[in-house]
C-alpha cells in the first residue's frame, strides 16, 4: 500500500539536486490535518484467502465494467453486489472488522488522535 492510500506520509526519497523549495511543497502538512485512525492497522488476510481471491475475480468480472462505464450503473450494481456476496463479502468483511476492532481495542489513543486534531 503506498502512501497516497492512506494519508500518511512515513517516507520520502529524493534525489540529491532537488530544490528545497520542492521538497518544501512535497512535505507540507496543513494546519488542519487529521490522522486516520487506520493508519497503523494492518490487515491479514490469511484467513479469508479463498473469499478475497474470489472477490478479486468477481470484481473485475462485475464491477470493473461498471466503474469504466462500459454497463449502466443502475442495470448492474444490485447483481454485481450479489455476485460479491456470493463470492465471500460479508466474511471476508466480518474478518476485517473483527480485526480492526481487536486494533482499536489494543490501541485506544488512536481514536482521539484522529478527531480532527494535529497531534501525532
Amino acid at each position: 500500500m503506498d502512501t497516497w492510500m492512506t494519508g500518511y506520509l512515513p517516507y520520502m526519497a529524493y534525489a540529491s539536486d532537488v530544490p528545497d523549495d520542492h521538497i518544501d511543497y512535497m512535505t507540507y502538512k496543513s494546519e488542519n490535518y487529521v490522522i486516520s485512525p487506520a493508519a497503523g492497522f494492518i490487515f491479514d488476510s490469511s484467513n479469508v484467502t479463498s473469499e478475497l481471491t474470489n472477490l478479486q475475480t468477481e470484481i473485475i468480472s462485475s464491477i470493473y465494467p461498471i466503474k469504466v462505464g462500459m454497463v449502466s450503473y443502475e442495470d448492474n450494481i444490485d447483481a454485481a453486489i450479489e455476485k460479491l456476496k456470493a463470492a465471500g463479502l460479508d466474511k471476508y468483511m466480518e474478518e476485517y472488522r473483527t480485526q480492526f476492532k481487536a486494533y482499536l481495542d489494543a490501541n485506544p489513543n488512536v481514536l482521539e488522535i484522529a478527531k480532527g486534531t494535529t497531534e501525532g
